[in-house]
């Protein structure tokens, strides 16, 4: 189906890959998605981004390198995340695209402020095998109940652009 991800000959959709990044690192700080605005102490970009590591790290996914840096072209500061994929395959890819946008959609709900996510995946040898992005907004509208983790995918996912040799 086209809503399933193949792991191991078990289907998972994507909304349960999306939805278990966010909540692993909601579960990291012990706040519930959705509630960032109610904690009682706010969260500095180092320690956002140091959660968002650890929770794409325990899913295997490997970081080469997470940062903000200011976007030039734009004006706009971005979370640049390259990183080690666990296989080179568009599927395998795809499925981690699933855990950042959630880990990230969580970020943002913490109160990571950049106007979107740029990953790249790298091979063995540190080349871009892979781009892709995630836009603030639609993070936003996914914590906000706005669009469903499905929608959240699907428009993440029609950004990956597989890099050809």
């Amino acid at each position: 189906m086209a809503d399933q991800i193949e792991e191991g000959g078990i289907g998972r959709s994507r909304r349960s890959v999306l939805a278990s990044g966010g909540l692993v690192l909601a579960a990291a700080v012990g706040v519930p998605i959705g509630s960032a605005d109610e904690h009682e102490d706010a969260f500095t970009e180092d320690e956002i981004l140091t959660l968002f590591e650890i929770v794409i790290e325990d899913e295997g996914v490997e970081v080469a390198e997470l940062e903000v840096e200011e976007e030039e072209t734009l004006g706009t500061e971005i979370l640049s995340f390259d990183y080690y994929p666990l296989g080179p395959t568009e599927d395998e890819i795809i499925e981690e695209m699933g855990y950042v946008t959630g880990a990230f959609a969580e970020a943002v709900n913490m109160g990571l402020e950049v106007e979107r996510l740029e990953a790249t995946a790298l091979d063995i040898a540190g080349e871009p095998i892979s781009e892709w992005y995630v836009e603030t907004e639609w993070a936003e509208e996914y914590n906000a109940g706005e669009t469903t983790a499905n929608e959240l995918a699907l428009e993440t996912m029609m950004t990956l652009e597989m890099i050809d040799e």
